[in-house]
């Protein structure tokens, strides 16, 4: 199946509104579970509109039909530092176990680190706490000349 991404819109957000207070969908991201009002979402989106510097929140569409299946993010981006947090949802339950949440993430991680020079050396870390659908992406930028002398 392909995958495609775009940046979210606001139309995506009562299908997103849906899958936040999906508990099963939650308990795979290891969050807590809080019921979310459609306006809390809102306000949510509106605040990334303004901070769009900071963070990349892609939609996932099925390549075939063009629904939306998930979303991933890279958020409180460090553009100095070269570092951001990496999160993923596959919100569609129909789509749980197709290796989309692998694709998405290959995807995102290209998109956000391998555009810059030079390019960050990239390790995949499965953490064995994680949930089945869950993973962790590490990010690891190449030593510097510092790291020949002993100090990083």
């Amino acid at each position: 199946m392909a995958l495609h991404v775009r940046e979210i819109e606001r139309g995506d957000l009562a299908v997103i509104n849906r899958w936040r207070n999906d508990a099963e969908v939650v308990a795979c991201l290891g969050a807590n579970f809080f019921f979310i009002a459609t306006e809390i979402d809102g306000r949510w989106y509106d605040r990334y509109l303004t901070e769009r510097d900071k963070a990349v929140r892609l939609a996932m569409l099925d390549g075939v039909d063009g629904a939306v299946i998930g979303c991933v993010n890279l958020t409180n981006i460090h553009r100095i530092n070269r570092a951001a947090e990496f999160s993923i949802v596959i919100g569609e339950k129909s789509y749980w176990g197709r290796g989309l949440g692998v694709a998405a993430a290959e995807t995102m991680l290209k998109h956000g680190f391998l555009r810059s020079e030079p390019p960050p050396h990239l390790s995949r870390c499965l953490g064995d706490q994680r949930p089945r659908n869950s993973h962790l992406w590490e990010m690891r930028l190449p030593r510097r000349r510092a790291a020949s002398r002993g100090r990083l």
